[in-house]
């Protein structure tokens, strides 16, 4: 059995496991985001751990957002 709880477009937690995994999923703006929006989402992940229960195992997983072009130069 599953629970989760989206906080935000960019955020969200789900819990499993009879309640004993809770996992944060992030998806990280990229740094061409305004400094407001990379700000407010870099406060968040630490505001949603404090109500992950203390007997929980914590795992969070994010989504870094790099950038993919067409060079290939390190990855033909």
């Amino acid at each position: 059995m599953a629970s989760w709880n989206p906080v935000n477009e960019r955020l969200m937690t789900v819990c499993v496991v009879s309640n004993t995994l809770t996992i944060i999923a992030c998806y990280v703006p990229t740094n061409e985001a305004d400094d407001d929006k990379k700000g407010t989402f870099y406060n968040m992940p630490q505001k949603v751990t404090k109500d992950v229960p203390s007997h929980d195992i914590n795992c969070v997983v994010d989504e870094l957002n790099a950038k993919v072009g067409a060079d290939r130069q390190y990855c033909p």
